[in-house]
C-alpha cells in the first residue's frame, strides 16, 4: 500500500506556525477511508468518508519532517474498502484534534479486506510528513501492536521467572557449571589500535580488542563536532535565519514580531500604539461629526473642535525697532493677527495694525481720526520657533513705539486667525 507525499491542511499550517513560537505538534493517530477526495485538500477538518483510525507505534523525527509508523488489524473492519484517502492527526493546543494533512494512493489504490471475510491480519503503514522548522514535535504511541498490547509485551519480556519453564538441557547447556559470571575475573590487555574481531580469537584478545573500540567511541562521542558537520553540508537551516513575509500563509502574529496581534478589527476606527508592544483603537467621537483628533504633546489622544481664532492681550513695553522687535507666541503659525490699542478710537494715540505671518508682511495705522487720516506704517515681520511654540515678531524701522503697537503702559487687544 503506497501513497504520496501527503499536503497540509489549513489547520496542519496554523499547526506548524504556532510551533515557530513555540508550541509542540503532537501526532495522535492515523486514518483510512474511502472517500472522493476533492482537488483542494487544504480545507478539509476530516477525512472525506472515515473507514478506520489506528493509533501510531513510532515516530522518528528528521530535518523538517517526521516518519510516523501506525498498526491495525481487520478484525472489526465489516466491509472489505478501498483506501483512496490517508489522513494523518495531531493534537492543536487550541483546537484540540485536528486533520494535519492527507495523502492519496500512489497508483492503484489498495482495498482493505474485512476481517470476516479474509480472516484475522494485521495491517502496517509508514509515512513521512512535513513539520517545517518546528523544534519541539512528539506523538502519542499507542499501545497496540498486533497481537499483544506494549504493556503485556513488555510485562513478557521482563519476566524473569522463566515463564516458559525451559531447562539448561534443552538450550545446550547441561554441562555448563553453575558458576556466577560476577565471580569471573579475566584478564586481557587493551589492544593497541582497533581491529575487525575474528572468529576463532581467545576471549583474552576480544576483551582487548573491544576495550580500545570502546575507548575511541567514547574519544569521538564526546568530541565537539568530530565531522566537521556545518548546517549547509545537511540542508539545514541556521541557527538564525530569515522568512519572506510570503512564506506565513495563516494565522495571527503578534505585534513583537511585526504584526497587529488581533485577526479583526472594529471598522472605521484609527490604530494607534497604546504601549510600546501592543496596539489599541481610538475611539468615536461622541459629540459631532465636526470634531478633530488631537494629541498633547504627552501624546494623550482626544477628540476636540478645531480651533478657527485666539485672542487675548498685552502691555505695551515702549521699546521698538529692529533691536526690540514686538514677538508674540502661539501653538501654531496664525495666518492673520489683528491688534488694536484700549484707546478711543477719536483720541490721537489710537492705533491699530494687521500683521500676515505667512507672508512676512504688515501695516500699522496711527491717530486714523485725526486731520491727515492717520499715519499708515510699513511693519516688518519674521517667524520663528517650532512646535506649539511658534513666533510672530514686527517692528517699525524707525522704532516709534506707537507705531510698531507697543506704547508704554498701553493695553492692546489682539485677535489671532488660523
Amino acid at each position: 500500500m503506497f501513497f504520496n507525499n501527503p499536503t497540509l491542511t489549513d489547520a496542519g499550517r496554523a499547526l506548524i506556525i504556532k510551533a515557530l513560537a513555540g508550541e509542540t505538534i503532537t501526532f495522535s493517530k492515523l486514518g483510512l477511508g474511502n472517500g472522493v477526495v476533492p482537488a483542494d485538500v487544504t480545507p478539509l477538518t476530516d477525512l472525506v468518508n472515515p473507514c478506520v483510525k489506528f493509533g501510531l507505534t513510532s515516530i522518528t523525527t528528521g530535518v523538517g519532517g517526521v516518519s510516523l509508523s501506525g498498526s491495525f488489524d481487520n478484525s472489526s473492519i465489516e466491509e472489505d474498502f478501498v483506501a483512496t484517502e490517508l489522513g494523518i492527526y495531531a493534537i492543536d493546543p487550541d483546537d484540540g484534534e485536528i486533520l494535519y494533512a492527507l495523502a492519496r494512493p500512489y497508483g492503484e489504490p489498495t482495498t482493505i479486506p474485512a476481517g470476516a471475510n479474509s480472516g484475522y491480519g494485521r495491517i502496517n503503514l509508514n509515512v513521512v510528513v512535513a513539520v517545517g522548522d518546528a523544534e519541539n514535535v512528539t506523538a502519542i504511541i499507542s499501545e497496540f501492536i498486533g497481537y499483544a498490547t506494549i504493556t503485556a509485551f513488555n510485562a513478557h519480556v521482563n519476566n524473569t521467572d522463566n515463564p516458559h519453564q525451559v531447562t539448561k538441557t534443552q538450550i545446550g547447556l547441561g554441562n555448563v557449571p553453575n558458576v556466577s559470571t560476577n565471580n569471573q575475573t579475566p584478564t586481557f590487555t587493551e589492544a593497541e589500535r582497533v581491529t575487525e574481531i575474528e572468529s576463532g580469537s581467545t576471549l583474552r584478545v576480544l576483551l582487548g580488542q573491544i576495550k580500545r573500540a570502546i575507548r575511541e567511541l567514547i574519544n569521538h562521542v564526546t568530541a565537539e563536532n568530530p565531522h566537521n558537520i556545518t548546517p549547509a553540508g545537511i540542508l539545514a537551516a541556521k541557527a538564525i535565519h530569515t522568512h519572506l513575509a510570503t512564506d506565513i500563509t495563516s494565522g495571527t502574529m503578534k505585534v513583537a514580531r511585526g504584526g497587529t496581534g488581533k485577526s479583526t478589527w472594529s471598522p472605521s476606527r484609527l490604530l494607534y500604539a497604546s504601549s510600546a508592544s501592543a496596539l489599541s483603537q481610538v475611539e468615536l467621537p461622541t459629540d459631532s461629526d465636526d470634531m478633530v483628533l488631537n494629541q498633547t504633546a504627552a501624546g494623550v489622544l482626544s477628540w476636540v473642535y478645531p480651533k478657527a481664532s485666539e485672542h487675548g492681550q498685552y502691555i505695551g513695553n515702549n521699546q521698538a525697532g529692529s533691536s526690540h522687535p514686538t514677538t508674540m507666541t502661539f501653538k501654531r503659525t496664525p495666518s492673520l493677527i489683528i491688534v488694536r490699542s484700549s484707546k478711543a478710537a477719536s483720541l490721537s494715540s489710537f492705533s491699530y495694525g494687521v500683521i500676515f505671518p505667512w507672508a512676512l508682511v504688515g501695516f500699522s495705522v496711527y491717530n486714523p481720526g485725526g486731520s491727515t487720516g492717520g499715519i499708515y506704517v510699513e511693519l516688518k515681520v519674521s517667524t520663528s520657533g517650532s512646535g506649539y511654540a511658534r513666533k510672530v515678531s514686527w517692528y517699525d524701522t524707525e522704532a516709534r513705539p506707537a507705531h510698531q503697537l507697543c506704547t508704554t503702559g498701553e493695553k492692546y487687544f489682539y485677535t489671532a486667525i488660523y
